[in-house]
């Protein structure tokens, strides 16, 4: 009984991590944020007033798509656990990166609420990656609660 009960939440949460790394939301989302670094990347000529907004914005896109991919990679830890380990440390690791790259998106919120570009279609960018991470937020939100349930239920002394 207490290896089919082990047996089961493996199977459980190899199942449901490997959908997580094909949860479109967030994959979708990477790749909005990385097609408005190409789109950034193109409003960079010698004309702009706004060079260094832009080279932040960029950068700022760079290392959300950067966070993401590693967050993707992580969720393929769990695909290593023994039969004896609840993943709870997996867990904990993976729900403290997402903290990171909370707390990266929270400051390049900070950041694009603090750049006044000059130019329009600048402006308009701004607005839709602050836009973006505002939405990642969200769901590294649910991706939390996702995991709190997990970490409760690799808690939960087995038989």
């Amino acid at each position: 009984m207490k290896r089919a009960v082990v047996f089961f939440l493996l199977l459980t949460l190899f199942c449901v991590f490997n959908a997580y790394a094909l949860d479109s939301k967030i994959v979708d989302l990477r790749d909005q944020v990385l097609g408005q670094a190409q789109e950034i990347r193109g409003l960079m000529t010698p004309k702009t007033k706004d060079s260094v907004v832009l080279t932040a914005m960029f950068d700022s896109c760079i290392l959300t798509a950067t966070q993401l991919d590693a967050y993707f990679s992580m969720l393929g830890i769990f695909e290593t656990l023994t039969k004896k380990d609840s993943g709870e440390s997996a867990i904990k690791f993976i729900t403290a990166w997402l903290g990171t790259v909370k707390n990266s998106n929270k400051l390049g919120i900070s950041n694009l609420d603090a750049f006044k570009p000059a130019e329009k279609k600048i402006k308009e960018q701004v607005k839709k990656l602050k836009d973006s991470f505002v939405a990642l937020d969200g769901l590294i939100d649910v991706e939390l609660r996702k995991f709190s349930a997990l970490s409760i239920s690799a808690r939960q002394p087995k038989n």
